[in-house]
């Protein structure tokens, strides 16, 4: 997926979605694949990623 495409899947806002994806790479939670300057997003890495933020948030 692409940054468009991560956004409307997670349905957040632009706002939203800048706060999720900090400037500097070390700091990403969200799983991405980098090619070149664009940054892409798998989609079974992004579900098991929100499955585990949600196990820690019921945590």
């Amino acid at each position: 997926m692409s940054h468009i495409e991560l956004q409307e899947y997670l349905g957040v806002s632009d706002e939203q979605f800048d706060k999720l994806l900090p400037e500097n790479e070390s700091e990403r939670e969200v799983p991405y694949i980098r090619i070149g300057h664009e940054y892409y997003y798998p989609v079974k890495a992004v579900d098991k990623w929100l499955t585990e933020i949600e196990a820690e948030t019921i945590e």
